[in-house]
Parts: structure tokens; C-alpha cells; sequence
């Protein structure tokens, strides 16, 4: 008896051992984790920030530039989707004669490559602060999407051309592809919403260096077709490979802009940048507490930001085969990175509907594990009342037995 508790003795004490240096090493991995992701959030917050001052760093040396040859130019934001050249910005005189108010400072809030799940998201947010925006679009066929351009439009905000495909290399391979891609989206949106756009913003932006062509030979073309394009001269840097902190998205939105008269403000809707809509109600709110400051979609009356186009010598075939893998490497990750955003909110919706089933076959069992119980107690009594009438009838029967017996005996 002695032997056996000794030995339950030892197998509890080296399970207590055990459980101990499993939840030591579990304590030691959540540590390690938690340590890593403050790195890579740190790592992301200083290539955000990074990236966000290249574009006020070469703003300062141009507009230095400027002051002494008397001219008025600006510099554009790095297009975070591809590497771009800091430029100079050509501005136009502003044509107030349409509905564009007086302001000191005018801000455009614009949004590339939606539609998604995002659009929606920001338009209600648009709408709580009765904000009017611009939303540069690609090419995602599905009633949903359709849905959610013509979204876009009823609700009073611009709707831009931003190509069908997104695919640089295809887009800029020659003029004819561009114009291939170009009708395509603007019969895109014109099936969807009866809108028949005149604003459009390239890919990667008018400076971008990946066109084997010059950017002058697109930009002609759509000058020829009687369209405006757009690019940008404050970038919110969330169109990186990485997931941008709201704050930082903030800062890099808002933190310039009273040195502009005009600020086009590029930011992303796709369905990865779930920071750009947490960002958006402070940037708005923000900008609507500047003095002389208001926030308006792009309409013909807007004064247009354009890049200087970067000339450049023709890539070796070498090269322009790197930056074509690399760009069709940034395209798919993009639209995996899409995919798998939808996926999870699948996910979470299949979760939270399976969670819900669980419960209430739990609670159906519950009840029916109470009214088992329920039964039981009640037959429990029936049984108890009906052995208390047994004993009753007993007793009452020997106390006649004895009655008789006595009667009997006188």
C-alpha cells in the first residue's frame, strides 16, 4: 500500500515537473513572438516615415531652387507602389469659374486601385463628415464591384480611370496597349455607372521609370482623347508591400500640407489597407481644423498636379526583363494579398456563424438536460409520495390488527 502511494507520489510530482518547463517554454516562445512583432512594427513605422520625407526633403531642395529663379513648382510624393522619380510639379491657373469655393488651401483626398471591401468602408466615412472624394479605379469584374462604383457616384464623389489591368509592363509595352487598356476601363466604368469619366491618374504615376516608352507618348494620347490626368504631391505611403501603422499614415497625410495651395493626396482603397480606413476619420478631422482649408473632389475646375517626366536612357534587355519579373512579382503579391484579405473575413464571418450554431446546440442541449433533470425530480417525488402512502397504509393496518387483537382478548 505504502509502495503504491510513493510511486502516485512520483508520477505526480515529475507531471507537476512537466507541466512546469511546457508552460516555460510556452512563456518563452510568446515572449520571443511579442519581441518580434515590436521589431517588424518598428521596422515598418521607420520605412513608412522614411519613405513619407523623401517626398518634403525634395520638395525643400526644389522649391529652393525655385525661390531664386522666381518660378512657382512643387514636388510630387514618391508613388509607394513603384520607385519613382522625385519631380517637379507643373501647376496651371486655377479656373474658379465652376463650383470649386475660395479657399487658401484645397485639399483632394484620392484613392487608387479599388473597388473592394475598403470602398465601402471609406465611403461611409465620407459620408458621416460630408467629405467628397476621388476614387482612381481598376478593373474588378463582379456585380459587387459594379455595385460599388456606382456607389461612388450616387453619393456625389468623382470616379477616375487608373488603367483595366494594372499590369505596367502590359500598359506601357506601346501606345497601342495603352489605348487597349485605356477604352477597356472606360467602358468599365461606363457599363457600371452611365459615367462617361474624364479624369485619369497612370499607373506608378506620369514620372514612373518602367516605361521603356516616353510617358510623353501616353500623355499625348490623352490629350488627344480630352482627358485630364492627376498625379499627386502629398502621398499617404501606404501603398507599400507592408502594412503601414494608421498614425504614421496620419502624419504623412497631414503633416505638410499648409504648404500648399493645392494638395492631392494619394492614398489606396484596396482590400489590404484596413490602416488607410482606420487612418481616415483623424486625417479628416484634421484638415478640417486647418484655417482657410477645404477638402473637394477633382472636377474639371481642378487645378492638376503633374510630375516632370524622368528622361532616362533605354534599359539593357537584362534590366527591363529584372523590372518586368519584378513588377508581375509585386502584381501577384498584391492580389494575394487581396485574396487573403477577403479570405479571412470569410473566415471570421464562417467562425462567427459556426459560434453561433455551437450555442445554440448548446443551450438545446441544456434545456434538455434540465427538463430530463426536471422530469426526474418530479418522478422522484411521485415515487416518495407514493412509498410515504405505502407506509402509511401499513401503519394504519397494524394499528387495526392491534385494535381487533384487543378487542378480541376482552
Amino acid at each position: 500500500m505504502e509502495t503504491n502511494q510513493n510511486n502516485k507520489l512520483k508520477r505526480n510530482i515529475m507531471t507537476a515537473v512537466l507541466v512546469i518547463m511546457v508552460l516555460a517554454i510556452v512563456s518563452m516562445m510568446c515572449f520571443l513572438c511579442v519581441k518580434m512583432n515590436q521589431l517588424e512594427k518598428n521596422l515598418t513605422v521607420i520605412q513608412a516615415r522614411l519613405e513619407g520625407q523623401k517626398d518634403n526633403e525634395a520638395f525643400d531642395s526644389v522649391k529652393q531652387q525655385s525661390n531664386l529663379s522666381g518660378e512657382t513648382t512643387s514636388v510630387s510624393s514618391t508613388d509607394a507602389e513603384q520607385v519613382v522619380s522625385s519631380a517637379i510639379v507643373a501647376e496651371r491657373p486655377i479656373d474658379i469659374s465652376g463650383a470649386e469655393p475660395e479657399a487658401s488651401h484645397k485639399v483632394y483626398l484620392t484613392f487608387d486601385d479599388g473597388p473592394s471591401k475598403n470602398t465601402e468602408k471609406i465611403l461611409d466615412i465620407l459620408d458621416e463628415y460630408g467629405v467628397k472624394a476621388t476614387f482612381f479605379v481598376v478593373g474588378k469584374e463582379g456585380e459587387e464591384n459594379a455595385e460599388r462604383l456606382r456607389m461612388i457616384c450616387e453619393r456625389g464623389h468623382t470616379i477616375g480611370m487608373h488603367s483595366y489591368s494594372h499590369d505596367y509592363s502590359e500598359i506601357y509595352e506601346s501606345v497601342e496597349a495603352f489605348r487597349a487598356d485605356f477604352l477597356e476601363s472606360k467602358q468599365y466604368i461606363y457599363d457600371a455607372t452611365g459615367v462617361e469619366t474624364m479624369h485619369y491618374r497612370f499607373p506608378g504615376g506620369s514620372s514612373n521609370a518602367l516605361s521603356d516608352l516616353s510617358m510623353q507618348v501616353f500623355i499625348d494620347f490623352l490629350k488627344e482623347q480630352g482627358m485630364e490626368y492627376y498625379d499627386w504631391n502629398v502621398s499617404s505611403g501606404d501603398g507599400a508591400g507592408i502594412v503601414v501603422p494608421a498614425d504614421v499614415i496620419l502624419e504623412n497625410c497631414t503633416a505638410k500640407l499648409s504648404r500648399y495651395d493645392t494638395a492631392i493626396v494619394l492614398m489606396h482603397d484596396s482590400a489590404a489597407k484596413s490602416t488607410t480606413v482606420e487612418a481616415l476619420p483623424q486625417i479628416i478631422e484634421t484638415i478640417l481644423a486647418m484655417e482657410d482649408t477645404v477638402i473637394l473632389p477633382i472636377t474639371e475646375n481642378t487645378q492638376p498636379i503633374h510630375h516632370a517626366i524622368k528622361i532616362k536612357e533605354m534599359p539593357k534587355e537584362e534590366n527591363a526583363a529584372e523590372e518586368a519579373e519584378e513588377l508581375k512579382e509585386e502584381s501577384v503579391k498584391e492580389e494575394s494579398d487581396e485574396k487573403e484579405a477577403d479570405e479571412e473575413e470569410t473566415k471570421k464571418e464562417e467562425v462567427t456563424e459556426e459560434t453561433q450554431e455551437e450555442t445554440v446546440e448548446k443551450e438545446a442541449v441544456k434545456e434538455t438536460q434540465e427538463t430530463e433533470s426536471t422530469e426526474k425530480e418530479e418522478q422522484t417525488i411521485v415515487e416518495q409520495t407514493n412509498e410515504r402512502k405505502q407506509e402509511e397504509k401499513l401503519e394504519q393496518e397494524k394499528e387495526d390488527v392491534t385494535e381487533h387483537q384487543e378487542e378480541t382478548e376482552e
